[in-house]
């Protein structure tokens, strides 16, 4: 039981451990942060605390696990593709919303799947 909650938190621990490496990234890159930054974070942690949470669902069977992972890729690559695009806007707002969505969710997506269980092989 202690287990189970603490797993739990972990994943929101990551998930915002993720948030804080995408505002590390978008400094890096030479942004400054303004408060859209900072309400794309918002929807980079809830989308972060999805994956996480769909990737280490302990499905009934090994045919579960891989539908779960083909579909949270699908969602996380249109989801990175629609916020990718908005780097090219001349708008800035746009701009730092697609910069910092598209970092975030990949970061989150592969953090996801890091750690997630394995299928067991049969």
């Amino acid at each position: 039981m202690i287990c189970l909650k603490f797993r739990r938190a972990a994943r929101v621990v990551l998930s915002l451990g993720i948030s804080l490496l995408t505002v590390a990234i978008v400094a890096l890159l030479g942004t400054w942060l303004t408060p859209f930054h900072i309400a794309a974070l918002l929807l980079v942690a809830g989308i972060g605390l999805d994956y996480a949470l769909f990737m280490s669902h302990e499905s009934a069977g090994d045919h579960d696990q891989r539908q779960v992972a083909k579909s949270l890729l699908i969602c996380a690559a249109t989801t990175i593709l629609a916020f990718f695009f908005m780097i090219f806007s001349t708008a800035p707002i746009l701009m730092g919303i697609g910069l910092t969505v598209s970092i975030g969710v990949t970061l989150s997506l592969l953090s996801a799947m890091a750690v997630c269980p394995a299928p067991r092989s049969a």
